[in-house]
């Protein structure tokens, strides 16, 4: 089985982080313009070492669990159906 994202939405994440620098309460507006320079730095970073054929970053381990639930999840899913079938195909 081929390890696919669990959402098509890949911005989702990113979009969400940068929300949290722009909207944090109590920050100055210099303050704001350095965290939107370290992101459009580490986004470049990261898009380098991409271009460069380096490895993905490691996932979280509360990620990989939830990958290898529906992995699972799939997989047996797939067998009952593949079951369900052949003895409908039985009958």
């Amino acid at each position: 089985m081929v390890p696919l994202p669990r959402t098509r939405n890949a911005v989702k994440g990113w979009h969400k982080g940068l929300d949290f620098l722009a909207t944090r309460y109590r920050d100055s507006l210099w303050k704001t313009i350095e965290n939107f320079s370290r992101e459009e730095a580490l986004a470049a970073a990261l898009n380098e070492a991409h271009l460069a054929g380096g490895p993905p970053l490691e996932k979280k381990r509360r990620v990989m669990m939830k990958d290898d639930g529906l992995q699972s999840f799939i997989l047996t899913y797939e067998e009952k159906e593949k079951n369900y079938v052949i003895d409908y195909l039985n009958y």
